[in-house]
């Protein structure tokens, strides 16, 4: 059970009021903020918070029994919220057969909870007669000011059937064109530990090199030949003498008593 604030009046006379102001109101485990009468008017709450908590069947009342009215609520927060949906956490201004009260909420954002008509298990908010519905209060709800359709763009009332789509791999149009076939697993074997089946079949998959005239223009593929030099010709030595330095040097004709020719030997006989 959860803490209780409450205002109450058993007798004829005022119940009185009470002002709540915080930057957070948390009621949860069936709290409650009351004020209830039993035979005079139930008295006013006036609640001013950033955030509003209700949770686990916890309500913020002000009920009147007998032919007395309802009290008011004034509800002045960011944010109200009720957990959970089915929590049956209420905030209510109802009467028992006098005219219900009236319940002012002013928030930003309403979640968890809604107004409703009649009491369920549900987290609502109410403002009725029980015993007499044309007595029931009045709840109002003040939101920020937000039209729906505003920055709506506005659509035609006739939609343009959409461009057909497509359609690809026609066999009559394609047919000479491409073709589909299955060869195996291209040299992969069914698992890890089988061997390579015999209708495995290996593919070089390497992109052929571009032909040479196509990465070197013609004009530098020439190449620049030698040009031809006189070969001279050899001819027999003839005879030999020697030079300044003593060195022996091949001749091909007499030159001098230094030059020496040669003289085939006679075969012996």
């Amino acid at each position: 059970m959860g803490g209780i604030i409450q205002l109450s009046s058993v007798a004829q006379g005022q119940t009185g009021s009470l002002k709540v102001t915080a930057n957070s109101v948390f009621l949860e485990n069936q709290s409650q903020i009351s004020s209830n009468a039993v035979a005079s008017p139930a008295g006013n709450l006036n609640i001013d918070t950033n955030l509003l908590l209700l949770n686990n069947g916890s309500n913020i009342t002000t009920n009147a029994f007998g032919l007395d009215a309802g009290g008011n609520i004034s509800l002045n927060a960011d944010v109200i919220v009720a957990l959970p949906l089915d929590g049956d956490s209420n905030i209510t201004a109802n009467a028992f057969n006098g005219p219900g009260g009236q319940i002012t909420i002013t928030t930003q954002g309403l979640f968890g909870i809604a107004v409703s008509e009649s009491n369920t298990d549900l987290n609502e908010i109410t403002a009725i007669s029980q015993n007499n519905p044309q007595l029931n209060g009045i709840v109002d709800l003040n939101t920020p000011d937000a039209d729906p359709s505003e920055n709506l763009a506005e659509q035609p009332d006739d939609v343009e059937s959409p461009q057909p789509i497509a359609r690809g791999c026609q066999t009559r149009q394609f047919a000479n064109q491409s073709r589909f076939k299955r060869l195996g697993r291209g040299g992969l074997p069914i698992s890890p530990h089988s061997s390579l089946s015999s209708l495995a079949v290996w593919q070089d998959l390497r992109t052929d090199p571009e032909p040479l005239s196509q990465v070197i223009p013609p004009s530098e593929l020439t190449a620049t030949l030698p040009t031809d030099t006189p070969v001279q010709e050899i001819t027999e030595a003839q005879g030999w003498q020697q030079d300044d330095q003593g060195r022996t040097v091949l001749t091909t004709q007499r030159q001098g008593p230094s030059h020496y020719a040669f003289q085939p030997s006679a075969p012996n006989c």
